[in-house]
């Protein structure tokens, strides 16, 4: 869920020579709770133009203005890395679990597939590796989809990063069986906008 970003959040810088073209992932998968705008995740948002682009840009609540994903953030990502490419958005939440960072990462996906590429993995594991927190979120439709604490399932034999993702998406798939994809993104992982 978007809010108002933590101040270390939003002063953090973006990566140099990046911008969001037209990939409006965001403004489809995240669920938005503000009283300038509200929508639930997985809803392309009311101001979404085809092809990307938002009718209010230059009126667009401040949520909006100071949100941007993982990819704008974090420079050693490559270009793979930018959601609508991905099929993945990396975002930041606060983590609710205890002993661990008070920021985590939150990889949200709306295709199945996506989270098993390998530089997908390849990520994950180095977050993991280094203790820090992890979140899955899979988004298939409007309101629908789960979060789950990555860190409390992988690692000291509980089962490789795939296995249990493979895991924690076939139990869920099961449950959200009737489900399609979010309106406007393609099962490919790539945006249809």
């Amino acid at each position: 869920m978007v809010r108002r970003l933590p101040q270390t959040l939003q002063s953090a810088r973006l990566a140099p020579g990046r911008q969001c073209g037209d990939c409006a992932v965001c403004c489809i998968v995240t669920k938005i709770d503000d009283p300038e705008l509200q929508k639930p995740a997985g809803a392309p948002c009311a101001h979404l133009i085809p092809r990307g682009g938002c009718a209010i840009h230059a009126l667009r609540p401040d949520t909006c203005r100071a949100w941007f994903c993982g990819w704008r953030h974090l420079a050693q990502l490559g270009d793979e890395w930018r959601s609508d490419r991905a099929g993945v958005m990396i975002s930041f939440i606060p983590c609710i679990h205890q002993g661990y960072s008070q920021t985590a990462f939150k990889l949200t996906t709306w295709h199945r597939d996506a989270v098993l590429q390998p530089f997908v993995l390849d990520f994950v594991e180095r977050i993991l590796a280094k203790g820090l927190p992890v979140y899955f979120a899979y988004t298939p439709g409007e309101g629908a989809g789960f979060k789950t604490f990555l860190n409390a399932r992988v690692g000291a034999g509980r089962g490789t990063l795939t296995t249990t993702l493979g895991q924690i998406m076939s139990e869920q798939l099961a449950r959200w069986s009737q489900i399609g994809t979010p309106c406007g993104l393609e099962a490919s992982g790539r945006s249809g906008m």
